[in-house]
């Protein structure tokens, strides 16, 4: 049994070392999403509260200066929420979605549009060829 532990740490220790500073490395990574995800959502809640408050302020009062800033909230949160959805993927999920969205969205779309508006090119060129010769 201690022959077994001792060959795991006689191999490649500097494999195993870049290893574990890999995965110090996504571990901080991880923390500093999590926080920055934590003050978004804070940031956000808050968001919502000042355009409902101002909401009904514009409700009573419609001015043009309430509207703006209405407006500029309503694209704070956008941002917030799009920054949140983001900001739980890692760089590996985007690929693997974005991969499996060309294969199963895009590329289905495309192929079904390349035949039904081919092959009306294809019917259309027939019969203006019969017509003219």
């Amino acid at each position: 049994m201690s022959s077994e532990i001792s060959n795991l740490f006689d191999g490649d220790d500097a494999e195993f070392e870049q290893a574990i500073v890999d995965i110090e490395q996504s571990l901080k990574t991880l923390k500093q999403r999590y926080h920055q995800v934590k003050q978004d959502l804070q940031q956000q809640a808050e968001l919502k509260g000042q355009f409902e408050s101002l909401e009904q302020e514009w409700q009573t009062h419609q001015q043009s200066e309430l509207e703006k800033e209405l407006i500029n909230l309503r694209d704070q949160i956008q941002e917030l929420s799009i920054a949140l959805e983001s900001a739980l993927l890692s760089s590996r999920d985007f690929q693997r979605l974005f991969w499996k969205g060309i294969r199963q969205g895009l590329l289905s779309e495309v192929f079904w549009q390349i035949i039904r508006f081919g092959g009306l090119g294809i019917v259309i060129g027939w019969l203006l060829k019969s017509y003219s010769g």
